[in-house]
């Protein structure tokens, strides 16, 4: 059974695997480099807004803005 992904919204701190290098391990693969990630997260100071445009993140939204997270997925569409 194959799901399509349109979209990946990952948190910055996370276990394991942070959002920056899940962003970057995904745009290192052929398959689904092109995807759009959005970074979700509390950091909301400018040199983690850059961290996450230097590993190809395509948006970086601050955690309870819920409206800009949902303009962007509907830009996405």
């Amino acid at each position: 059974n194959h799901t399509k992904i349109d979209t990946v919204i990952t948190d910055v701190e996370m276990p394991k695997m942070d959002g920056l290098s899940l962003t970057k391990w995904i745009r290192g693969q052929a398959s689904i480099k092109g995807l759009p990630i959005i970074l979700h997260t509390s950091l909301s100071g400018k040199a983690n807004l850059e961290s996450g445009k230097q590993v190809g993140a395509d948006a970086y939204v601050i955690k309870n803005d819920i409206s800009r997270l949902l303009n962007l997925l509907k830009s996405m569409d």
